[in-house]
């Protein structure tokens, strides 16, 4: 077996690989939009990390209980700004996700 005949079998087993992976983390998330319930938010902060800034979000939910949470996605420039409202979408039985 030569080298290029190496590497292309190298190449359709990585290629598959990430096409198996994209597609289980697309059911993934499909699964949770699916499942989880919709809260309307407010970015109270923004916080700046490195070259960018992370909204912290506080919410109520179905429990009218309040929630805050920093995301873990930044941009920059800011994508939103203080008192702007967002919607949030929660797990029934993990707030967390």
């Amino acid at each position: 077996m030569n080298n290029s005949t190496k590497v292309g079998y190298l190449y359709f087993i990585l290629g598959t690989l990430m096409f198996f992976s994209g597609l289980y983390i697309t059911k993934s998330t499909s699964d949770f939009i699916d499942n989880a319930l919709s809260a309307n938010g407010t970015v109270i902060e923004l916080i700046r990390r490195d070259d960018s800034f992370y909204p912290v979000v506080s919410f109520t939910d179905e429990t009218k209980k309040q929630h805050t949470f920093q995301s873990s996605f930044g941009c920059s420039p800011a994508c939103y700004k203080e008192q702007e409202q967002v919607n949030v979408l929660y797990s029934v039985g993990n707030i967390n996700n």
